[in-house]
């Protein structure tokens, strides 16, 4: 701290950070919207899209049933992004010619077929 009572944060530590505010980082808790937010930030700049990755034999069974289904996040370059946090899983209506599938709130998501 210089004498005017500045705090000049250089290259501390998270740690190191809160010992110099006078707060203990065990004393912090982050809850799940909080968490989510700072993944968002994380990734912000690597310009993340959500896919939905479909199995075509849950496809081929029909009727209104629900299908089974996982969203995957990708970055730019194509690397999975695994802690992204992903929207909630909804009923999908999915189409095959464009091949998008759009959930109850109407966000599209581009499909990955298994193999």
């Amino acid at each position: 701290m210089d004498t005017n009572g500045d705090i000049s944060i250089g290259e501390y530590s998270e740690d190191e950070l809160f010992d110099e505010i006078g707060i203990q980082s065990d004393m912090i808790e982050i809850d799940d919207g909080e968490e989510n937010a700072l993944k968002y930030l994380q990734y912000e700049n690597q310009n993340v899209s959500i896919y939905v990755v479909l199995d075509p034999k849950e496809l081929s069974k029909g009727g209104d049933e629900e299908i089974y289904y996982d969203f995957i996040a990708k970055d730019e370059e194509g690397n999975i992004i695994p802690d992204y946090p992903m929207p909630m899983k909804t009923k999908l209506s999915i189409n095959r010619s464009t091949e998008v599938a759009t959930d109850i709130y109407g966000q599209k998501y581009h499909i990955i077929w298994l193999q």
